[in-house]
Parts: C-alpha cells; structure tokens; sequence
C-alpha cells in the first residue's frame, strides 16, 4: 500500500483512474477507509489478534505513517538531487 501511496504521488491526479481518486481523496482526508483490515502482512507481523479492534488499528495506523514517513524522505532526497541537476 505504501508504494501504491508513493506511486499516486508521482502520478498527474488529472490521470487518475476511478480507484486511483477514490484512495486518493481517502489520503487527503487521512482515512485509512481505502486499506483492508483483518489480513494485512503488517498485523500479522505484530501477532495481534484480529478481535482487538484498537491495536489493529494502531498497529495499522504506525506503520502506515512509518512508511509515509520514509516515502516523504525519500521524495526529498530526489527532490534535492533534481534541483542540483537544473
């Protein structure tokens, strides 16, 4: 989902395709909506049980903003690195 994240933005939102808009206006209202729950790697990584709604949605919302974070990072780097080309 992260590379889906970093992939929308890199992507010209006028070429959006219907589910592309959709997670993306999920995104700008930072609504987790547009993720499955109950069966991602990520939980399954932290042994959590499904029946604890809390820690899932913890579990999910720490490493969805972990990985924003590093995408964010990253995107800067890149973004340094092309204004030194210009």
């Amino acid at each position: 989902y992260l590379y889906f994240f970093a992939y929308l933005r890199s992507k010209d939102p006028t070429d959006y395709t219907g589910v592309e808009s959709f997670v993306h206006n999920r995104i700008k209202e930072k609504s987790l909506a547009w993720v499955p729950t109950r069966n991602s790697f990520a939980i399954q990584n932290h042994g959590l049980m499904q029946d604890d709604d809390n820690q899932l949605e913890k579990a999910l919302k720490d490493t969805v903003n972990t990985g924003v974070l590093e995408i964010n990072k990253t995107v800067k780097g890149i973004e340094r690195r092309l204004e030194h080309t210009e």
